[in-house]
C-alpha cells in the first residue's frame, strides 16, 4: 500500500532510487526502443511488466534499504537468459490469446495469469 504522503525524505528517496535501479535493469533485458513494442518483445505486455515488478519486489517489506537496492538488482539481473521476444513458445504457456491481423500472442492481464508468471519468473531467477 503506497502512500506518498507519509514518507519522510530518507525514505522517499530511498525508494525512488529503487525505481530508478529497477528501470535500469529493466531497460538492460531489451533494447529501450523496444519495450513497449508488441512487434519485437513480450515486454510491451503490462502483464509481463506488472510480473516482473512484482517479482522484483517481492518480500522486500523487512529489509534495509541497501539491501532492497542489491536484491532488486540481482532479482533483475538474473532475468537477463530469458529470451523476450514475442515469438517463443513459453509465453503460451500463460492464459491468452491471439489477437490482431499478426495474430500476436497477448498473455491475459488478470490476476491468476500475472501470478503464473511472477512464479515462472521466480523458477527462472532462482529466487
Amino acid at each position: 500500500n503506497l502512500n506518498i504522503e507519509s514518507y519522510g525524505q530518507k525514505e522517499f528517496e530511498a525508494t525512488y532510487e529503487l525505481l530508478c535501479i529497477w528501470f535500469d535493469e529493466l531497460f538492460s533485458l531489451c533494447e529501450p526502443e523496444d519495450i513497449g513494442n508488441y512487434h519485437e518483445t513480450m515486454l510491451a505486455s503490462f502483464a509481463v511488466i506488472f510480473a516482473i515488478a512484482h517479482y522484483a519486489m517481492q518480500g522486500l517489506e523487512d529489509e534495509s534499504y541497501k539491501n532492497r537496492d542489491l536484491l532488486v538488482k540481482r532479482r533483475m539481473q538474473n532475468l537477463k537468459g530469458i529470451d523476450w521476444t514475442r515469438n517463443q513458445e513459453i509465453w503460451k504457456q500463460f492464459e491468452g490469446d491471439f489477437k490482431g491481423k499478426e495474430q500476436y500472442y497477448y498473455v491475459n492481464q488478470n490476476k491468476r495469469t500475472v501470478s503464473s508468471i511472477v512464479e515462472w519468473l521466480t523458477r527462472e531467477g532462482g529466487e
